[in-house]
């Protein structure tokens, strides 16, 4: 089953992450089959590429509960 959530990158002082789809049961910094965005908490700013978004919901990828908060 796939999942849209956030991957983090950075580093401990300058937390920032992605928006990628990735298999469920995979590691946080797994491989991620698809990158979609990208979101800094500091700034709070989220940009994301709706076509891409919109083309795996479809195919059935289900986000994450934090990542429905911040859309």
């Amino acid at each position: 089953m796939l999942k849209i959530r956030l991957a983090k990158v950075g580093s401990k002082q300058n937390k920032a992450y992605r928006v990628v789809v990735i298999e469920k049961r995979s590691k946080t910094k797994g491989k991620a089959i698809d990158i979609l965005g990208s979101y800094n908490p500091v700034k709070k700013g989220i940009s994301l590429n709706k076509e891409k978004l919109r083309f795996w919901l479809l195919r059935g990828a289900k986000p994450s509960k934090r990542l429905l908060k911040l859309i």
